[in-house]
């Protein structure tokens, strides 16, 4: 059984791939998600492989719950028998696919595209705890390129109790 800690995230989750926003998820709100991933990167080889996990995660989700309208108690069964090999591939897809300039992190601008592509609609976001990057070819000060700090360097915080520094 889900934890109430699950619970509220597989909700949000649930709620921003409800393309439709019925209370239900059909094929057609994974097809809206993978089009909506589609148009993330300029530079998207994988739109075919991120097309089939999502769609995969369809087909699992509609088979659990044995109907094709999946409500969130029929996605909150299936998270307590989650496959570890196909939750590392649709991440590693994902990651993949946000990495734009390929260097293995991704930047608080990249992860705002990951969280409108999610939502399907620019979602204004505040990381204050994310340090300012300077990779390779990236000079990106801000936290959250869209939130109340944009344009602002942000200062790097100590690790939460029980965390350690990256």
């Amino acid at each position: 059984m889900a934890s109430e800690f699950q619970r509220a995230k597989v909700t949000a989750v649930f709620a921003a791939m409800d393309h439709d926003h019925d209370n239900v998820l059909t094929e057609a709100d994974f097809t809206a998600l993978a089009d909506r991933w589609s148009h993330i990167s300029t530079d998207f080889p994988n739109h075919a492989h991120l097309t089939a996990v999502l769609l995969a995660w369809w087909d699992t989700l509609r088979d659990a719950a044995g109907t094709d309208k999946v409500t969130i108690d029929d996605v909150l069964l299936v998270v307590d028998h989650l496959d570890r090999a196909a939750v590392t591939e649709t991440a590693t897809t994902m990651f993949d696919t946000i990495d734009e300039n390929h260097d293995g992190r991704i930047t608080p601008t990249e992860h705002q595209r990951l969280i409108d592509a999610w939502n399907g609609q620019p979602t204004p976001t505040t990381f204050t705890r994310l340090a300012p990057t300077t990779t390779a070819g990236s000079h990106e000060q801000s936290s959250s390129p869209s939130g109340p700090n944009s344009g602002q360097a942000t200062t790097p915080q100590p690790p939460a109790p029980g965390c350690s520094a990256p």
